[in-house]
């Protein structure tokens, strides 16, 4: 197994079963990264027989229901040092969620690189981006590759926690105040400090933590294009010579028709195949 300490894949799922299209990004990260190691994280007593048909030797790490039981849940697990733990013993984690799509094996070239956090380019609007839209960041969490110490360094900062309680504080003093008081035992147990983020994890990792912390390395936009296009691929595949990246987010949510060929070319056929209505719509588990 190649650079079996280096890099880990995750595939975090929360329901027994998947989509068409979610099966096809399923093979194919099995077929392009398969030679590393891939980790299916799912809850506890969710059957995961499904999985197992169209990937026989899938590993499969049952965690705590709580972690997936609500989007908000599953953002706080992507933000908090449980699974950063978990898997201290890998340099590298590699998210790959069910709506990913890997179009060649780059991935320990990336992790060369020595970036603590690399996803796709964001820009002004996200989600609803126009062609025109002036660059925003670097984000994305369903497709990216995370530095497994830095997260937890940036995660467990004081730094950050007083950063981020200054700025609760100005909206919510009270708040602030009891969260102060909670945590000041904490830390001098040695226990983790709790703080209050309500947007994505991913834009608590691209776009404030290293707001806070200088030595926290996001990748560029020029980076971040060669390893992944979400919103605007079209405008993206320009700018990186009409070559497709590492890898892509979200395929079937924001241009399906660009990516379709490229996706087909890969062995897939797509015809009929209808993407979900909505996104980020967890349900509760159990």
């Amino acid at each position: 197994m190649k650079d079996s300490k280096r890099v880990v894949i995750l595939i975090t799922v929360h329901q027994p079963t998947f989509t068409p299209l979610e099966e096809i990004s399923l093979r194919q990260c099995f077929e392009v990264l398969g030679h590393y190691p891939i980790k299916l994280v799912c809850p506890e007593g969710m059957d995961t027989s499904a999985y197992r048909a169209v990937i026989p030797q899938i590993e499969v790490d049952h965690i705590p229901p709580h972690w997936q039981s609500s989007y908000a849940n599953f953002t706080l697990m992507k933000i908090e040092p449980f699974l950063y733990r978990r898997y201290a013993q890998y340099e590298y984690v590699l998210f790959y969620e069910l709506d990913a799509f890997v179009f060649r094996d780059d991935l320990a070239a990336w992790c060369d690189r020595g970036l603590d956090y690399i996803g796709a380019p964001w820009f002004e609007g996200m989600v609803a981006a126009k062609e025109n839209a002036a660059v925003h960041g670097v984000g994305n969490g369903g497709f990216s590759l995370r530095k497994v110490s830095a997260m937890l360094r940036g995660r467990l900062s004081k730094r950050l926690w007083l950063r981020l309680l200054a700025t609760e504080a100005r909206q919510k003093p009270l708040q602030a105040l009891r969260r102060f008081i909670v945590d000041l035992p904490r830390i001098a147990f040695g226990r983790d400090t709790t703080i209050n983020y309500q947007r994505g994890e991913d834009s608590f990792w691209g776009l404030v933590v290293n707001r806070h912390l200088p030595w926290f390395k996001v990748a560029s936009f020029d980076e971040a294009r060669q390893f992944s296009f979400e919103t605007l691929p079209r405008r993206l595949y320009k700018l990186n010579g009409e070559r497709l990246p590492f890898g892509c987010h979200a395929w079937t949510r924001y241009d399906l028709e660009f990516f379709r060929p490229h996706i087909e070319a890969c062995g897939y056929n797509l015809d009929g195949l209808v993407p979900r209505s909505t996104f980020h719509t967890l349900e509760k588990v159990g």
